[in-house]
């Protein structure tokens, strides 16, 4: 094989080895679905609008900020349970809006696998809201596993902006 490279023969097989890595690379960037969980009632605003990747809801002057999990787990981690307690206060002091609640992954694992993994995420905040007293029924879930990724550097310090719950308020019908 060397010796078809260095008598200029190999340009071909090269070509081919340099497509076929295009072809992987593009079927890996391609689109993540959504796997839903349970549904509220919200606006038409938040009809599968979303937030931008990364952005808290604001309502007013409070703002849902988004709280992080440990790799490849869907515990709520001890600095994650303040943020929920202030999210679940103020749902409580306000029912009139519903939230959902948003899992996302990082890029490591199989997109089926991320899928799952973020529901799981999505449902523990889900769980520690209602716990807080907030009623489960104005409370939604939906994955969207490794995709709408904050940060797309291959690093543990983005990979972990990635594991995240997303907060995306609404006022309810």
């Amino acid at each position: 094989m060397s010796e078809i490279i260095r008598n200029g023969r190999g340009s071909g097989i090269v070509a081919l080895v340099l497509a076929l890595g295009l072809v992987f690379v593009w079927a890996c960037t391609a689109k993540t679905p959504v796997i839903t969980g349970t549904v509220a009632t919200t606006g038409a605003a938040g009809a599968g609008a979303g937030a931008a990747a990364g952005a808290a809801s604001t309502i007013g002057d409070y703002a849902f900020t988004n709280i992080y999990f440990d790799y490849d787990r869907s515990t709520i981690r001890p600095d994650a349970t303040d943020v929920l307690k202030k999210h679940a206060a103020w749902l409580k002091k306000n029912a009139g809006y519903a939230v959902k609640v948003e899992g996302y992954c990082d890029e490591r694992g199989t997109e089926a696998y991320n899928m799952v993994l973020g529901k799981k995420r999505a449902a523990a905040a889900k769980a520690y809201l209602a716990k807080q007293g907030v009623n489960a029924k104005r409370i939604s879930t939906v994955s969207y596993g490794e995709g709408k990724p904050v940060c797309t550097e291959m690093m543990e310090s983005c990979w972990a902006k990635n594991r995240r719950a997303q907060f995306v308020v609404t006022p309810k019908k």
